[in-house]
């Protein structure tokens, strides 16, 4: 889970490069006193706009491939041999 600094810096750096001016910038868990599904509240002219912010991990859900320190017996031979 994110910080609220971290998703606000984000939110930020986000806005910067689609040249978006953002007049406010709050925690949505401040204004409402709950969990509201969104992670930060940015006010942008006179909308109020819910921003949920997910970092993206390119190699999430792919299989790691095992270290050579943990490789025990009945490791792939390539893993198991030594790179000369």
């Amino acid at each position: 889970m994110a910080s609220y600094q971290k998703e606000k810096a984000s939110v930020l750096m986000l806005s910067d490069l689609l040249a978006l001016k953002v007049d406010a910038i709050e925690d949505p868990f401040i204004r409402f006193k709950e969990e509201v599904g969104v992670d930060v509240l940015i006010t942008v002219g006179a909308k109020l706009i819910g921003v949920q912010v997910t970092e993206y991990s390119a190699d999430e859900g792919l299989p790691k491939r095992p270290s050579r320190q943990n490789c025990v017996k009945g490791c792939p031979p390539l893993l198991s041999r030594r790179r000369r």
